[in-house]
């Protein structure tokens, strides 16, 4: 489907100016943009001179009213389907000129459906009032491949407006071919939107913010590659950018049939990791492990970025509250894959499940720093147990004394890797921090990125090792495969950056 054509839609309010005119866009009035004297028909195609217009797939979506009036900045909100005129789809051509190609109607209840020309990529849909101000937007990878098929859009919400924005000013920073989203739905999430547009709100910078939001999700992008790299698997990323165009599709089909937002965001990552454990053989572990570093860059990318800006402390937690759930997110599922496919019986994978499900549910609940780091505290004493309570993992090997003292020693020796782990992650954040301060697209950036991956596979190798250990103590080996698997996801997951 990447044929490389990408996105853009004009807006004429001032974050969308701005924006625009940073990226150097072709930017026109909703008159001009649409490029024809006479008014174009609501939900059809807008430029017939360069599709067919009856080749056509279909592109559904709603309008919400929810959170704050953020109408006038151009992220939605309140009062947003009240203001809306018409809904707007546009894209970027692969000469990177702007091209409006549908318009439609918002019903009463805020749906609308248009006809798009079959193999549209990268859109945006925009919510307008009647003089063109944009109100709220979403970021949709691509329309359907086949006539008259339905792709569904995320609700403009603020949250899909933030969305947007980021991949208009990510469109900008390089080959628009190679634009991969992963990152941008996975770190994007409500409360994180809602932060950043009251900040912006409040006087932050939109350009700075958006900008800085682009910098942090493409070095993460840019991470879990290399990650993957590291562990003998190359990806490109227009390979990723397909294979996260799929699992997006059903995050806004889930979010416009009303699921939740974090019941929605953990789908995707699980979507995500199963088409690219069938399609490359990347493992849920190896996921967890690449989104472990991802996370770790994100934050430590958008903290040097807003570095100069004031009372950005909320903005900054809201930052590492949702790279912390969605690196629990990937953790609960790569512990459970490893326990589902140990054959374990049915009670033990439950009561993993059970385990996984409040740690998730800990971390989305953190209120602070310190409430993360006790998810994880609390997550690990369940899973590891104490010379006189049984853990989790007791459960995955032999029922014999020698085997679970071997264990317990096992999860010793795990903590003594995991406090190297923590030495290493410290002195390649400080130096990727230094080198992201002079371009975190640099060679000195890169280098330090490298530095912080490599400190995630050298503790899942030492972990790895334990294994023959608790093998020769009774458990087999693929019991004790499992369980060093298990520790070592469990205990990389959530490192402070």
């Amino acid at each position: 489907m990447r044929s490389g054509s990408r996105f853009y839609r004009n807006d004429t309010g001032a974050l969308m100016r701005t924006i625009a005119s940073k990226l150097s866009v072709l930017v026109m009035v909703c008159g001009m943009a649409l490029g024809c004297s006479s008014e174009p028909t609501p939900g059809n195609n807008i430029d017939d001179t360069n599709t067919n217009a009856t080749n056509q797939a279909i592109v559904e979506g709603q309008v919400k009213d929810v959170g704050a009036d953020y109408t006038e900045l151009g992220f939605g909100g309140k009062g947003t389907l009240a203001k809306t005129a018409e809904v707007v789809i546009s894209k970027i051509t692969a000469d990177g000129k702007l091209e409006a190609i549908a318009e439609a109607t918002v019903d009463a209840a805020g749906k609308y459906s248009a006809e798009v020309p079959v193999g549209a990529e990268l859109l945006i849909v925009q919510a307008v009032t009647a003089s063109g101000e944009v109100l709220a937007s979403s970021f949709l990878e691509a329309a359907a491949d086949t006539k008259g098929e339905i792709v569904t859009a995320a609700p403009l919400t603020i949250e899909s407006s933030v969305e947007a924005a980021v991949a208009i000013a990510l469109a900008a920073k390089g080959n628009l071919e190679a634009l991969v989203a992963a990152q941008l739905h996975a770190f994007v999430n409500g409360d994180l939107a809602a932060e950043l547009v009251a900040q912006i709100q409040a006087g932050l910078s939109a350009e700075a913010a958006i900008s800085a939001m682009a910098e942090a999700t493409l070095a993460a992008e840019k991470a879990q590659l290399q990650a993957f790299a590291n562990a003998g698997i190359d990806i490109t990323a227009e390979a990723m950018a397909e294979i996260t165009y799929h699992a997006a599709a059903a995050l806004n089909a889930a979010l416009d049939a009303g699921a939740s937002a974090a019941e929605a965001a953990a789908e995707f990552q699980a979507e995500l990791q199963a088409a690219l454990e069938a399609k490359l053989g990347i493992s849920a572990e190896l996921y967890a492990q690449a989104q472990a570093a991802a996370s770790m860059v994100f934050q430590a990318t958008l903290s040097v970025a807003l570095e100069a800006s004031a009372n950005v402390d909320a903005l900054l937690f809201a930052t590492v509250h949702a790279a912390a759930e969605v690196e629990a997110q990937a953790t609960a599922q790569a512990v459970l894959t490893l326990v589902e496919l140990s054959g374990a019986a049915q009670a033990t994978i439950d009561m993993f499940v059970g385990i996984c499900t409040k740690f998730t549910a800990d971390v989305a609940a953190a209120a602070d720093v310190e409430a993360i780091v006790k998810a994880k505290a609390d997550f690990l004493a369940k899973l590891n147990g104490t010379a006189q309570v049984e853990g989790a993992l007791a459960a995955l090997i032999s029922t014999k004394a020698e085997a679970q003292a071997a264990l317990l020693a096992t999860v010793e020796a795990v903590l003594v890797a995991s406090a190297t782990l923590d030495l290493d992650l410290k002195a390649a954040l400080e130096a990727y921090v230094v080198a992201a301060a002079k371009g975190a697209g640099s060679a000195e950036a890169t280098a330090a990125m490298e530095a912080v991956i490599k400190a995630f596979a050298k503790f899942d190798a030492a972990v790895d090792a334990l294994a023959p250990a608790l093998d020769a103590a009774v458990a087999t080996a693929s019991e004790a495969e499992v369980v060093t698997q298990v520790l070592a996801t469990a205990e990389a997951s959530l490192q402070k950056p």
